[in-house]
C-alpha cells in the first residue's frame, strides 16, 4: 500500500518550494518555533557564545543542544542565528517548545538528550514538560513541571494552541496506541486536565510526533502513516469534533528520509520542517 501510494505522490506536482537554510551547520538544527518575528530552535554547535558566556563542552565531548534564534533577511532567509537565553543553557536541553499566541507564556522539554541525539528517540532518556511565564524582557519566570509528567516515560514536543489554554504533546506514556502518540491537555485557570489520547484516526503503533495546530488543521509527523519513508509530516482535519484520516503532505515537502517539526506562518505564506534528507549540510537541518 505504502509503496503504491509512493508512485501516485511521485506524479503530483509540488505545492512547496523547498530551500535548504544557510545558518545549517554540520550539527543539528532542529525543532523550530515561532516566537515574536523571530524563529527560534535548538542546535548541537558550540561556534556561539552569549555576552561574558560561553558554552560549556562536557569532558566526554557530548554537547547539549542549545536554543538558537534568527529572522529572515530581506531576502526572506535566515540570517545568522544568536543563542536566545544566557539562562538554563547550561543544565539540560530546553526544547522542543512553544509559545502562546500573545507571547506570554512557553512550554519547554527538559531531557538529557545530547547533540547526537534526538528528544524522540527510544534510547531509554526521559523528557519532561514544564511551564514558565515569558515576562517583558524575554526572561522565563516561575518556571513549574507540568503535573502530568510520568516517570519512566517521556512527554515531548508541545505545542501551546487557543493562546495557551490548549496543550497538544507527544508522549509513549502507557495506555497509548504504541511508542509516541499524541495527546491534549486542557487549561483551566493554573490546572491541566488529565492528557486524553487525540483517537485512532491520527495516532498508530508506530511513532506520532511534533504536533502543530493551525486553523481547525493538526499538522504532525509519524513513521506509520503511509507516506515517502522515514517520518513524514501529515495533516488531519477537525469535523465534528474528531480529526479526519490524515493525509501525507506533496513531496515537495516529504523525503524518503525523516522529516518533521512542520510550522507554518499564513500571513508570510512559508514557514519551516526539520529533515536529515541528502542534500544537507549535516544531521538535521
Amino acid at each position: 500500500s505504502a509503496c503504491e501510494r509512493i508512485q501516485t505522490i511521485r506524479l503530483q506536482a509540488p505545492t512547496h518550494e523547498v530551500k535548504n537554510e544557510f545558518i545549517n551547520s554540520p550539527s543539528k538544527e532542529f525543532s523550530s518555533t515561532f516566537y515574536k518575528n523571530s524563529l527560534v530552535f535548538g542546535s548541537g554547535r558550540t561556534d556561539l557564545t552569549y555576552p561574558g558566556k560561553k558554552i560549556k563542552i562536557p569532558a566526554e565531548g557530548k554537547v547539549l543542544n542549545r536554543l538558537l534564534t534568527s529572522s529572515p533577511d530581506q531576502n526572506g532567509y535566515l540570517k545568522p542565528p544568536a543563542l536566545f537565553h544566557s539562562e538554563l543553557q547550561d543544565q539540560s536541553n530546553d526544547m522542543p517548545l512553544s509559545f502562546s499566541s500573545d507571547n506570554k507564556w512557553v512550554v519547554f522539554t527538559k531531557g538529557n538528550f545530547n547533540n547526537l541525539e534526538r528528544p524522540f528517540s527510544r534510547n531509554g532518556k526521559e523528557h519532561s514538560l514544564y511551564i514558565a511565564k515569558v515576562n517583558e524582557q524575554g526572561s522565563w519566570i516561575d518556571i513549574k513541571a507540568l503535573p502530568f509528567n510520568i516517570a519512566g516515560y517521556s512527554d515531548t514536543w508541545p505545542f501551546l494552541a487557543e493562546n495557551g489554554q490548549k496543550l497538544y504533546f507527544a508522549s509513549n506514556r502507557p495506555g497509548g496506541n504504541g511508542g509516541y502518540d499524541i495527546y491534549v491537555s486542557q487549561r483551566f485557570g493554573d490546572k491541566w486536565s488529565e492528557p486524553a489520547n487525540i483517537g485512532n484516526q491520527v495516532n498508530t503503533p508506530g511513532d506520532e510526533i511534533s504536533p502543530f495546530v493551525l486553523g481547525g488543521k493538526l499538522y504532525f509527523s509519524s513513521d506509520w502513516h503511509p507516506g515517502m519513508g522515514g517520518f513524514d509530516i501529515c495533516v488531519a482535519i477537525k469535523d465534528d469534533g474528531k480529526w479526519s484520516d490524515p493525509q501525507v503532505l506533496n513531496t515537495g515537502i516529504n523525503s524518503t528520509y525523516d522529516d518533521y517539526a512542520f510550522v507554518w506562518n499564513t500571513e508570510k505564506n512559508s514557514g519551516y520542517f526539520t529533515s536529515n534528507r541528502e542534500g544537507g549540510k549535516g544531521c538535521d537541518d
